[in-house]
């Protein structure tokens, strides 16, 4: 699939550049044998996987720009942050999902997750306002970090550290004491207050 995606968006940015000043659209369409699937489209809500998706009628402008085919607690999809049309369908067990937009300035999220459509959901305001990708850890299956672990270790060869212990958010007082000598080296104890 990935080298068919790039095949697709070289033949979409050469036909812009000859295209001249036209508008021209990007549409990216996915498929997965998943008929047992649910597919959640924005303005319509869940389809359950015994609808036919071609006869489900799509808002000509939905509130959001993603489509998601879910189960099992397993999600694909597209999000993007605007778009002219969303679109499903299927063909035997085949199920197919996509977004067409205008090719300056596209920006379409690939999502394949754990979960169902409210991951994507909860993370589409993110992406309509361009920061999703500024996230610490830009994702659909995760939650969103606010705060990132720091880890300090310190190793030093000429001297003997002692101390281990774990700080939560807030602020401390760390206290650094010579506690004399291990063999050649000082012994530095390292505690909270």
């Amino acid at each position: 699939m990935k080298a068919l995606l790039i095949t697709f968006l070289a033949a979409a940015l050469a036909l812009s550049a000859s295209a001249g000043a036209q508008k021209v659209d990007f549409n990216l369409t996915i498929s997965g044998a998943d008929s047992t699937n649910s597919v959640y489209v924005p303005g319509v809500g869940a389809i359950q996987p015994s609808s036919d998706l071609n006869l489900i009628p799509l808002p000509l402008q939905p509130p959001h720009y993603y489509v998601a085919s879910y189960y099992n607690n397993v999600l694909w999809g597209l999000a993007a942050s605007k778009g002219s049309s969303v679109g499903i369908s299927e063909a035997g067990s085949d199920q197919t999902v996509n977004i067409r937009q205008n090719l300056q300035g596209s920006r379409v999220f690939l999502v394949f997750s754990k979960g169902d459509y409210k991951n994507i959901e909860k993370n589409i305001g993110l992406v309509e306002s361009g920061a999703f990708l500024l996230q610490n850890v830009p994702s659909f299956a995760f939650g969103s970090i606010q705060f990132l672990p720091v880890k300090i270790l310190l190793d030093y060869q000429d001297i003997d550290l002692s101390g281990d212990f774990t700080l939560q958010s807030g602020t401390f007082q760390i206290i650094l004491s010579n506690e004399g000598l291990t063999g050649t080296k000082p012994l530095v104890r390292l505690r909270v207050v």
